[in-house]
């Protein structure tokens, strides 16, 4: 099976993955401290990044940094990036793996939604907005319940 038809199934990897890591870095945040969680998966990151640079004979190469018109993008990720996995871990230590894994799904709306904004790339659909809609409902009775629940 060639890599291009594979990949339809890397989604599904990805959240058995993402799954396992919520359920298991939130029992680890009983014992471990936050920071110690983020140094985990910044190891565990490079390593991913070397071994797909293996597997696809794909040098790391960071002179798009230096080179690229648009150079600022790739700064914006990194902070976007700290940003967004400091709010994970602390969720997780803070939260439980389901609620903050059901909240956090709202990415998945909000990615069309910044595509648009920052690119002009329309990537949605009629049954994505649907579909979109009744997952932000449905967080928003998630929040409203746990908020109910902390009270």
């Amino acid at each position: 099976m060639e890599m291009k038809s594979f990949a339809v199934y890397l989604p599904f990897f990805a959240a058995i993955g993402w799954g396992a890591f919520y359920a298991i870095n939130a029992r680890n945040y009983e014992v471990l401290s936050v920071p110690t969680g983020l140094v985990m998966q910044a190891l565990s990151l490079i390593c991913s990044a070397l071994i797909i640079s293996m597997v696809l004979k794909t040098p790391i190469d960071f002179s798009p940094f230096v080179t690229h018109p648009q150079k600022m993008w790739f700064i914006i990720v990194i902070g976007v990036g700290i940003l967004a996995s400091a709010s994970l871990h602390l969720s997780l230590k803070f939260n439980t793996a389901t609620y903050t894994g059901l909240v956090e799904i709202l990415y998945v709306i909000l990615i069309p939604l910044f595509a648009y904004l920052f690119f002009g790339q329309k990537q949605l659909n009629l049954s994505m907005m649907i579909g979109g809609a009744l997952m932000l409902s449905g967080a928003a009775v998630i929040i409203i319940g746990q908020l109910q629940k902390s009270s």
